[in-house]
């Protein structure tokens, strides 16, 4: 469902899985590799994820970003999220021999996966993690498609929402209007 980019069906699959389980069970979602999704996964109930598609991409010359996947052909300048090794230019990767540079490209592919899964921790703790979620699921129109099955559970997910947060939300959105947070108030 990921390499397919088929985020829709992916948020249903896991809320489906989530809804069957008892609550207290951990929750691991299997091949979940790509940082793009993870905010989506932790949201959704997953507890756990893992993958090899650090090294996947790397072997086929793919950075991963937050935002999305580039292959190495296409860029022509390295993004500043790069720091595998700092300094080095977007020629001098490409030119490189391909085993160096595969080991450069996972390097890099790990960084921004745990750069990630620190960020997703810090929105858990600072209870943003909704405005992560809207915020990741609007850099692909396949994964703007997942703000449809919130919807369609939004009931659900309701239920675990806070019922006070410390931090005011925000409003990241036209999308964040179904948010609990902001509905809650409205029905009496």
């Amino acid at each position: 469902l990921m390499e397919k980019n088929n985020f829709h069906l992916l948020a249903k699959v896991i809320i489906a899985a989530k809804k069957g389980l008892d609550i207290s069970r951990p929750v691991h979602l299997f091949g979940c590799g790509h940082p793009m999704v993870f905010a989506l996964a932790a949201f959704l109930g997953c507890d756990l994820f893992d993958s090899s598609s650090y090294a996947k991409f790397a072997a086929r010359d793919s950075l991963m970003f937050t935002w999305g996947t580039r292959s190495l052909d296409e860029l022509e300048i390295i993004p500043s999220e790069f720091s595998a090794k700092p300094g080095i230019d977007i020629n001098e990767l490409k030119t490189m021999g391909k085993n160096e540079r595969q080991k450069i490209i996972a390097k890099h592919n790990l960084i921004v996966s745990f750069t990630e899964i620190r960020r997703v921790k810090q929105a858990i703790h600072d209870g943003l993690l909704w405005e992560l979620v809207e915020n990741r699921l609007r850099n692909s129109p396949a994964l703007m498609k997942v703000f449809e099955i919130i919807q369609s559970e939004i009931n659900w997910i309701s239920e675990f929402e806070p019922a006070y947060r410390y931090k005011t939300p925000i409003k990241t959105g036209l999308e964040s209007n179904i948010r609990p947070i902001f509905t809650k108030s409205f029905k009496s």
